[in-house]
C-alpha cells in the first residue's frame, strides 16, 4: 500500500485526536501512546462487577457539574487498598485484631483468637513494614476459591511471610458477586464504599494505559468537606468538616468538565488521570485526616501500583502538588483545583444520567477465572508489525513494544500495526527522532 503524506496526516490527526499523542521513539525506547481501542470483553479479575455498577458507569450528558472549591494540599499520595485475586492460593484464618488506628498499638501485636473469615492468600505476601505510615487504613478485598464471592475487611495486615492475616472489622453487607455485584458498599470504612471498586489497578497507571472505571479519592474533611452526613452512594462520613460547598461531601462524585484541556498537562500519568476523572470521575471515600489528596491504588499479589509507577514512569508516585519543581505535582495541583461535584449523580442517574461519555463495560470474556490472567493493550505485549511510509513491512516482532530499539532504523516517520492478544489491531503512526 502506498501512503501519501497527505494521507499520513490524516491518520496521524485521527490518532492524536483518539490517542492524545504520537507513539514517539526519543532515542532508543517508545515514550507513550495514550489510549487503546475500547475492549470488547473484560476480565472479572481486573474490571469486575455489574455493567451498570457506580464503578463501571461513565459520566452522562445530562450531569450537573458544582464546582467543588477542593483547597490546595500540601501532600499527594495514596491510600492503599490491598487485594487478593488469587482464589487457587491457600486458604488462610484471618484473626481479628483491636489496635484500630493507634500507633500506640500494633496490629500483630494486638491480634486475638478470633477467626474472621478465610481468604486465599500467597504464602508469600506479605504487608510486615512495608505499608504507607504507621497506621494505614488498608481496606482489603480478596475473591474467595469459588471464584466469584468478594469479601472485604479493614484495616487489613500480614504479619510478614507465612505469618498471621489479620483486620479489624468486616460486614456482610460488603459481600459481592464480582459478575453481578453492584459492588458499592465495603472496607473504606469513613464512607462504607469500596475496597475493590474504584481502585487504580496495577497495569492502568503506565505508559499505553486507559482508566475505564470510576476512581476512589480522599480529601482532608477539615478543608473539603461540607457539614453533615455523607450523600449517596456512601452510608457513612468522617472527619471534621470545613468544605465550603454543599455538594462536597463524602459519596460526591468528583470529575472535570469536558472542557478541561488534557493536552495542557505535562506528563504521560497526569493526563491518563485527567481522561479517567473526565470520562467516570472519582468518589471522595475518606478523610486524609492531614493536608493531603489522596488517589486510591492496589497493592497485592499481583503487584504495587505505587513501585510500578515509579519504574515506567521513573519518579515517586507521592510528591508534593503545591512545589513549582516536578511536573507530576504541577498536573496533580491543576486536576484537584479544576474538580466539579456531579451533582445530579443518584442510584437512578448514576454520572448524572443522559448519553454516557465512554462505551458501557463490556460482557466477560468468560465465567471461569483464569489463574494468572494477562493483561492486553499496547504495551502488554502482542504482535506488531513496523511499516514505513510507503506502507511496506520493516519488521515484525512480539514482545513488549515499549522495549522497541531503533536497531539501525533511520529517523522518520513509520507505522506500527499492533495486534493485541484479545486479536485486537491498532495503527499508530510512529516518529524517530533524529
Amino acid at each position: 500500500m502506498q501512503v501519501s503524506i497527505r494521507e499520513f496526516l490524516k491518520i496521524a490527526s485521527a490518532s492524536y485526536r483518539s490517542f492524545g499523542q504520537w507513539c514517539v521513539i526519543a532515542g532508543f525506547c517508545v515514550q507513550v501512546v495514550y489510549g487503546q481501542p475500547f475492549p470488547t470483553s473484560r476480565d472479572p479479575l481486573k474490571w469486575p462487577f455489574a455493567q451498570n455498577s457506580i464503578w463501571n458507569m461513565p459520566i452522562g450528558s445530562n450531569a450537573q457539574y458544582v464546582f467543588a472549591n477542593i483547597q490546595p494540599a500540601q501532600y499527594f499520595d495514596t491510600d492503599e487498598n490491598i487485594i487478593f485475586m488469587t482464589p487457587n492460593a491457600p486458604v488462610v484464618d484471618v484473626f481479628q485484631n483491636t489496635a484500630g488506628w493507634d500507633a500506640g498499638k500494633t496490629r500483630c501485636g494486638t491480634i486475638t483468637s478470633t477467626i474472621l473469615d478465610h481468604w486465599p492468600i500467597p504464602n508469600n505476601f506479605n504487608t510486615e513494614g512495608l505499608y504507607i505510615g504507621s497506621t494505614p487504613n488498608a481496606s482489603s478485598a480478596a475473591l474467595l476459591p469459588d471464584k466469584r464471592t468478594i469479601h472485604q475487611g479493614q484495616p487489613f495486615h500480614r504479619c510478614g511471610v507465612g505469618g498471621k492475616a489479620t483486620y479489624q472489622y468486616t460486614s456482610t453487607s460488603w459481600i459481592y458477586d464480582i459478575y453481578t455485584g453492584n459492588g458499592i458498599l465495603g472496607a473504606h470504612g469513613g464512607s462504607g464504599l469500596s475496597a475493590l471498586g474504584g481502585t487504580i489497578r496495577v497495569g492502568e497507571l503506565v505508559p499505553g494505559g486507559v482508566i475505564r472505571h470510576a476512581m476512589e479519592i480522599a480529601l482532608w474533611s477539615r478543608e473539603d468537606y461540607y457539614s453533615g452526613g455523607p450523600r449517596w452512594p456512601a452510608v457513612n462520613s468522617d472527619g471534621d468538616k470545613g468544605g465550603s460547598v454543599p455538594a462536597m461531601k463524602e459519596g460526591s462524585l468528583c470529575a472535570l468538565k469536558p472542557d478541561f484541556d488534557t493536552n495542557a498537562l505535562l506528563t504521560g500519568p497526569g493526563k491518563i488521570v485527567a481522561r479517567a476523572f473526565m470520562n467516570y470521575g472519582a468518589y471522595a471515600v475518606d478523610d486524609c485526616a492531614w493536608d493531603a489528596y489522596y488517589l486510591n491504588t492496589e497493592w497485592g499479589p499481583d503487584g504495587r501500583v505505587i513501585d510500578e509507577f515509579r519504574q515506567v514512569w521513573g519518579y515517586s508516585y507521592a510528591t508534593n502538588p503545591t512545589t513549582t519543581s516536578g511536573n507530576w505535582g504541577k498536573d496533580l495541583q491543576k486536576i484537584y483545583s479544576s474538580l466539579y461535584v456531579v451533582d445530579n449523580n443518584t442510584s437512578t442517574s448514576i454520572g448524572g444520567g443522559g448519553t454516557p461519555r465512554q462505551p458501557l463495560a463490556p460482557p466477560f470474556a468468560t465465567t471461569s477465572i483464569n489463574k494468572n490472567p494477562r493483561p492486553t493493550g499496547i504495551f502488554a505485549a502482542g504482535q506488531y508489525q513496523l511499516f514505513d511510509i510507503r506502507g511496506r513491512i520493516i519488521k515484525s516482532l512480539s514482545g513488549d513494544i515499549s522495549k522497541l530499539h531503533r536497531n539501525g532504523l533511520r529517523a522518520g516517520v513509520y507505522f506500527v500495526k499492533a495486534t493485541d492478544r484479545d486479536r485486537s489491531t491498532t495503527v499508530i503512526p510512529l516518529m524517530l527522532l533524529p
